[in-house]
């Protein structure tokens, strides 16, 4: 019975060791694509023909260099730290 117990917490561990993996990867996957996102956003030409904007996307254009690169950088840190886990 012991032996039984301890093949099903080893396979359990190994469940949510591998799981956690792969959400800690999922979520690095989504910062980095919202990361170059307003990397684009940043950049992108303000003379298009839209008239729905998106509050966030103002919010960054209209930032000056310093405000963009404290943005950028704290982005940036932030992605670090998580592949540093």
């Amino acid at each position: 019975l012991q032996a039984g117990v301890g093949v099903i917490l080893g396979i359990l561990l190994i469940i949510i060791i591998f799981g956690s993996q792969q959400v800690i990867s999922i979520y690095s996957n989504w910062w980095l694509a919202a990361w170059s996102h307003d990397e684009s956003h940043r950049h992108q030409n303000s003379t298009n023909c839209m008239s729905i904007r998106d509050n966030k996307t103002d919010i960054i254009y209209r930032m000056n260099d310093i405000e963009w690169n404290t943005h950028r950088n704290r982005r940036f840190y932030i992605f670090s730290s998580q592949l540093n886990e």
